[in-house]
């Protein structure tokens, strides 16, 4: 908590490319964590599309029972 006789330590620095992979690898963990928000993209449900759907899966049933 600041208390005590000795100076604080320094903060290491172990080089460019050390730190420029470091800040490489941070940026990697923060995209695997933005593509692990589910989306979905918006459409709009029309009546057209509910019939396509039933008419697909009753042509999928019908080659199953064929």
């Amino acid at each position: 908590f600041g208390f005590g006789t000795q100076l604080s330590p320094e903060i290491p620095y172990y080089g460019p490319w050390q730190a420029m992979g470091v800040l490489v690898g941070e940026i990697i963990i923060v995209l695997g964590f933005i593509f692990q928000i589910p989306f979905r993209l918006q459409r709009e449900e029309s009546d057209n599309s509910i019939e396509n759907k039933e008419n697909s899966e009753a042509s999928t049933v019908d080659m199953v029972f064929e």
